[in-house]
């Protein structure tokens, strides 16, 4: 209030000196528009004359006797009772008071609205206060159960059978403890489950691959024609191996020209050529001089299974060949083809 007061009194100087009192109504009314806490202004001159005003028509007369500014005084403040509550009336001198006294009346609207922001601020700070002091009892809390939280959820995932958990240790205390002793209990169990999976494991091999030598013993004890006695054995083999497609290909006594014996979801066209020019194009040859199971992937271009679509929509991507020894003699070999989705694995191959 003071600061308008004075910015007024100094405008107002050269305006009243040349009794431009057009202007001065002018700059309180200006001085009324651009501030909403204002609700009036006037000039009186030393003589007590109001000069110019803001109420319009109607001066109310004993406003001016309201407060006014003794010798000396750089300002004087006095509070009024209005209808429209109290009002803060500022009298400045203007020009030392030779120019008159410029008066300013300010409302306590936006005074009341700062301490209402405030008070809601405060308010607001309060509850925000209170929320973090309950948050950060929860976390201590929360921080102090986590570890025996933790450690029942481990027990339970190990109950479950989940040997892969870990209680974590969060302090060298007596839960900490528990937890370390806790972890080497799991350490011993999974150690006695690997041990007893790999036994097991072994076991289900030895037990596959003597019924596989026990389901192909017997297809090929019931037969007396070498045909159908190899083309049983393969299709016990591919039934065995859950393969589609495979060929049976025997050498002469010479050991150099080989021939299909028997084929099983080949082309007969496709079967033929690969018995007869596989060793050629081949890794197949090896076999015959190694004497060892041989496992080939990828193909190449020139085989005449590379790319063969079979039966169930699968593409070949290799196969693997056996060869087929007695007396030290290879005899030929068994070819049992694979696809990108289903390849042999060590044990397939033994």
């Amino acid at each position: 209030g003071i600061s308008l007061a004075r910015d007024v009194a100094a405008r107002s100087v050269d305006l009243l000196l040349v009794r431009d009192l057009y202007a001065v109504h002018q700059l309180l009314q200006d001085t009324l528009a651009n501030n909403d806490d204002v609700r009036y202004a006037f000039i009186v001159s030393p003589q007590g004359e109001v000069l110019a005003h803001t109420f319009g028509d109607r001066f109310p007369t004993t406003l001016v006797a309201a407060n006014s500014v003794g010798s000396g005084e750089r300002f004087h403040l006095q509070q009024l009772e209005t209808d429209e509550g109290i009002v803060w009336d500022f009298a400045v001198p203007i020009f030392d008071g030779q120019a008159g006294i410029a008066r300013l009346g300010l409302s306590e609207d936006t005074l009341r609205a700062t301490l209402g922001g405030v008070t809601g601020q405060l308010l607001l700070t309060t509850i925000a206060v209170s929320l973090a002091g309950v948050a950060a009892a929860i976390f201590l809390t929360w921080l102090i159960t986590r570890p025996v939280l933790s450690l029942v959820a481990v027990t339970k995932a190990v109950s479950r059978g989940d040997l892969s958990r870990q209680a974590p240790h969060w302090a060298n205390d007596e839960i900490g403890l528990l937890s370390t002793s806790f972890n080497a209990m799991i350490t011993d169990l999974a150690d006695s489950r690997a041990e007893s999976d790999a036994y097991n494991a072994e076991l289900i091999r030895r037990n596959r691959e003597l019924a596989a030598l026990n389901i192909v013993a017997q297809a090929v004890s019931q037969q007396h024609d070498l045909h159908d006695m190899l083309e049983r054995a393969l299709r016990c083999v591919l039934d065995l191996m859950n393969m589609q497609a495979g060929w049976i290909v025997l050498l002469e006594a010479s050991g150099s020209r080989p021939q299909l014996a028997c084929s099983i979801g080949l082309p007969q066209a496709v079967a033929r050529q690969e018995a007869e020019l596989g060793f050629l194009n081949c890794q197949c040859s090896r076999v015959v001089e190694e004497k060892t199971t041989l496992l080939i992937t990828p193909l190449k271009e020139t085989c005449p299974v590379y790319q063969l679509r079979l039966q169930n929509q699968q593409i070949v991507a290799g196969h693997v060949a056996v060869p087929l020894i007695s007396k030290s003699q290879v005899l030929g070999t068994l070819n049992i083809t694979c696809s990108q989705d289903s390849c042999f694995a060590s044990d397939d191959l033994r």
